[in-house]
């Protein structure tokens, strides 16, 4: 198989992987009862399961406070959640709304109107995380964030993500066509 077969081979089992993460939603009602997460998380995250198209989640998004609100939730929870499958629904679904449509990067936080060092510090350590599905789709999200004029990334933030993306690159086996 040639390189590029197995990046596309490799891309089409990745996009598998994600049809099966977004068919398994988490029970959010059980997180809010045994108090792992907030009243005001289980609001965002059940307001935005309720949403059928990209048109329903563009005008939730856009109620004052919501957008900014959903992606907190979704950053603050993926680094704390103990399963593994809960991280990679909420990675997921961020990953999911930005490739709908791209324009929803503003929703993210912009710490340092300079480097924005905290947000990409953020980040770029979910996306180290050792679970292939959440690299993969925090990769997207942290080029779609970054492609953005209000969400610049400092010279030393690039770097860490480029040399993470080149390890991932270099660690796919290459066949013999």
């Amino acid at each position: 198989m040639s390189i590029g077969g197995q990046i596309a081979h490799s891309s089409s089992c990745l996009d598998l992987e994600v049809q099966k993460i977004l068919d398994e939603t988490p029970k959010w009602d059980l997180y809010l009862q045994a108090q792992l997460i907030t009243s005001e998380d289980y609001k965002f995250l059940s307001r935005f399961q309720e949403t059928k198209s990209s048109e329903d989640r563009d005008e939730l998004l856009s109620q004052q406070g919501f957008g900014v609100g959903f992606v907190q939730t979704c950053l603050r929870l993926i680094t704390q959640l103990a399963q593994v499958r809960h991280a990679r629904y909420l990675v997921t679904i961020l990953h999911e709304l930005l490739k709908e449509n791209p324009t929803h990067a503003k929703f993210f936080p912009v710490s340092n109107e300079d480097t924005n060092s905290t947000t990409y510090a953020l980040l770029l350590t979910i996306m180290q995380k050792e679970d292939v599905v959440i690299s993969a789709e925090m990769s997207f999200i942290i080029a779609v964030i970054a492609s953005t004029e209000e969400h610049r990334m400092a010279e030393l933030q690039l770097r860490e993500y480029l040399v993470h993306l080149r390890t991932q690159i270099s660690a796919i086996p290459v066949g013999i066509s």
